[in-house]
């Protein structure tokens, strides 16, 4: 089986987080078939708690994945 990841660049999207990650794991995913789908949030430690957010749901999504560090930008 093909895997898929795809990479979301974050900075300060708590409030946006939690709805991307539902809207993907909950109804976008399930209609790939043929394909293990990942979701990779790169968060150079966002000070709005983003990072905190992809974390809290990493227990639900075993497909979530966070990447954090610091500042760099683009």
């Amino acid at each position: 089986m093909d895997k898929i990841v795809i990479v979301m660049p974050s900075y300060n999207e708590a409030e946006n987080m939690p709805r991307m990650i539902e809207e993907l794991f909950e109804k976008e995913f399930p209609q790939i078939t043929g394909a293990e789908m990942h979701l990779l949030v790169v968060d150079d430690n966002s000070p709005d708690g983003t990072g905190k957010i992809v974390k809290e749901r990493q227990g639900k999504y075993e497909n979530l994945h966070l990447l954090t560090g610091e500042k760099k930008g683009l």
